[in-house]
């Protein structure tokens, strides 16, 4: 048994090590939150994509990724559409100086960050509808403390990436200058579109 626990651990955070380095919504919403909250802000943004994580495990367990496979191309193309008005808000806000960013703490932060970008991210469903679904329901089977195993190497993959990035971001943004700034939120926010746009058309082709 323990030898299972070790082995799905460690399976689980090499799986989790792919997703969050991969680029996407979550991975832009650490950078950007960074500059604000500093190195916080990874960890920050990690408990809000375990809270949306840790109710979709307890649906899924219960069923809810069978009633949601027929529809992977719709979620595809709602989940793109969000992408693409999420990079639109943020390409609005890349003119704004780094000052002007400061009454951010009070109106958003990075664990709000975390929850919106991980619903808002088709990838994100479409991989625990299907992939995540089955590596979570082949854990039970085997009881409880695989399924433990399973989240936590999952989750530790996540906090130790996202943490290590804010923690970087962090220690550079002292050497941001406004139009370095305005680049980055640029990049992001055009990255974000570009997503959404190919999450969009994708979901069409499942329809």
């Amino acid at each position: 048994m323990e030898y299972q626990i070790a082995e799905i651990f460690v399976l689980s955070f090499c799986i989790g090590l792919t997703g969050c380095l991969t680029p996407g919504p979550t991975l832009i919403a650490t950078i950007q939150t960074s500059l604000v909250h500093g190195w916080r802000a990874g960890p920050l943004v990690t408990v809000g994509h375990i809270l949306v994580e840790s109710v979709l495990a307890i649906l899924i367990i219960f069923g809810f990724s069978y009633l949601l496979s027929d529809y992977t191309g719709y979620i595809s193309m709602i989940g793109g559409v969000a992408l693409i008005l999420f990079g639109i808000i943020t390409l609005r806000s890349s003119p704004s100086p780094i000052s002007r960013h400061s009454d951010q703490k009070k109106r958003s932060g990075p664990v709000c960050a975390g929850c919106i970008t991980a619903v808002s991210n088709p990838y994100f469903w479409l991989w625990w509808i299907t992939i995540g679904a089955a590596f979570l329901l082949d854990s039970l089977a085997g009881g409880v403390l695989l399924v433990i195993a399973f989240m936590t190497g999952h989750w530790l993959a996540d906090f130790g990436c996202f943490t290590t990035i804010s923690c970087s971001m962090a220690r550079g943004r002292g050497g941001f200058k406004d139009r370095g700034y305005r680049v980055l939120l640029t990049i992001c926010g055009g990255f974000l579109i570009a997503c959404g746009i190919w999450f969009f058309l994708i979901g069409g082709d499942l329809i």
